[in-house]
C-alpha cells in the first residue's frame, strides 16, 4: 500500500508540476548534509534506538527545465539505545536482563526535486524519489549467565518526500530541511519482522552550486 500511495504522488508531481520560474538557477550543486534522524516504527521503538544523526552528501544536476534537477544522495545514520528489566523463564527465579543495541543505516537515493526561488536569494524545493536502504542491527544482551552478541543485516527499497529552503551568497547556499522516508519490512534473525526501516529527518545543510 506505501509503494502504490508513493508512486501515485511522484506521477503527480511529475505531470502537474506547476510552470518554471523565470530565475537565475545553477546546472549543478553539491551539499553535505546533517540532520536530526528518527526511526518511527514501533518495533524499532522497542529498542529505545530510534534516536540518532544523519551525516549525508547529494549531488543535483539540472535537466529538462531552468528549475527541475534530478540526483543522488548517499549518507549514514546510526542509532542507539538500551533497554533493561526483571524477566522470568519457566519456573526459575526472575533475572535481570540488559539489551544494548546499535543501528547502521546507508540510504542510497534517487532524487527528483523542483526548485522555487521566491525572493532575491531565497529559494524553495521540494521532491521524491526512490532509494536503496542497508540496515543493520548489532544487540548484545546481558544476563547473570553472561554476555550474548547477535546481528544482522538487510537491504530494503524505499522511497521518500522532502522539501528544502535555502539562503544563497554567490555559489554558495545553507538551508534546512525535512525529509520522511518509508520501506519494505525488513527480515532479520531469519524471520519477516513487519517492520520497517521508515524514518523522519530534520536539519540543515550547506553547498555549492556551478
Amino acid at each position: 500500500m506505501k509503494t502504490k500511495l508513493f508512486f501515485a504522488v511522484l506521477f503527480c508531481f511529475a505531470v502537474f508540476s506547476p510552470p518554471c520560474v523565470q530565475a537565475q538557477t545553477y546546472g549543478s550543486d553539491i551539499a553535505v548534509r546533517v540532520d536530526y534522524f528518527h526511526f518511527t516504527d514501533s518495533q524499532i521503538k522497542q529498542l529505545n534506538a530510534e534516536d540518532g544523526v544523519y551525516v549525508g552528501l547529494e549531488a543535483y544536476k539540472q535537466l529538462f527545465a531552468p528549475n527541475l534537477f534530478f540526483g543522488i544522495a548517499i549518507g549514514w545514520a546510526g542509532t542507539s539505545g538500551n533497554v533493561s528489566g526483571v524477566v522470568s523463564n519457566l519456573g526459575f527465579l526472575p533475572t535481570f536482563v540488559s539489551a544494548d543495541s546499535s543501528i547502521d543505516y546507508v540510504p542510497i537515493e534517487l532524487n527528483v526535486k523542483y526548485v522555487i526561488p521566491f525572493a532575491t536569494y531565497f529559494d524553495f524545493a521540494f521532491g521524491a524519489g526512490g532509494s536503496i536502504n542497508y540496515f543493520s542491527l548489532s544487540t548484545n544482551v546481558s544476563a547473570p549467565a553472561g554476555v550474548w552478541h547477535v546481528s544482522d543485516s538487510d537491504w530494503v527499497w524505499g522511497g521518500q518526500f522532502f522539501g528544502e529552503i535555502n539562503y544563497r551568497i554567490s555559489n554558495w547556499f545553507i538551508g534546512a530541511d525535512v525529509k520522511y522516508q518509508f520501506t519494505q519490512d525488513l527480515h532479520l534473525f531469519g524471520v519477516d519482522t513487519q517492520a520497517g526501516a521508515d524514518n523522519l529527518r530534520l536539519g540543515g545543510h550547506i553547498g555549492f552550486s556551478f
